[in-house]
């Protein structure tokens, strides 16, 4: 099967979304595209703390309430993946910030985010972030 292409335009209006969640003051801790290799579907993956405080439900309802100031976006709800930072893909997306501070963000192969997954398009952090243990 031929790997599903992402969208320059998907891509933008993930940056679209996520800017305006955190105008909003939503916490997005880590944002990724990631290809599932077994549906070969991308899906847009957003950590946020919104979702450890206060729940999921609560958290994916303000989340698609702050979504319809941006009505004309492609991106379908059903694309979203709002997720709590305490999930192994919050995890390692955000060591993957921590050994990467400086990358070039974009487009990887990354197995080892989710064992079906089979490439990710990784959004930079508003924050780069620093080591455990490193001086500020």
């Amino acid at each position: 099967m031929a790997e599903a292409i992402l969208l320059k335009d998907q891509i933008v209006e993930g940056y679209q979304l996520i800017d305006l969640l955190r105008t909003h003051g939503v916490d997005v801790s880590a944002a990724a595209w990631v290809l599932d290799g077994e549906t070969e579907r991308w899906s847009l993956y957003i950590a946020s703390k919104l979702a450890d405080g206060s729940g999921w439900r609560n958290a994916q309802d303000k989340m698609r309430e702050i979504r319809r100031d941006l009505p004309d976006l492609y991106i379908d709800n059903f694309d979203i993946r709002l997720e709590a930072t305490t999930q192994e893909i919050t995890k390692q997306l955000l060591d993957y910030y921590v050994r990467r501070p400086m990358a070039n963000y974009g487009k990887y192969k990354l197995p080892s985010i989710r064992i079906n997954a089979k490439t990710a398009y990784i959004y930079p952090p508003a924050v780069v972030p620093t080591p455990a243990g490193a001086a500020n």
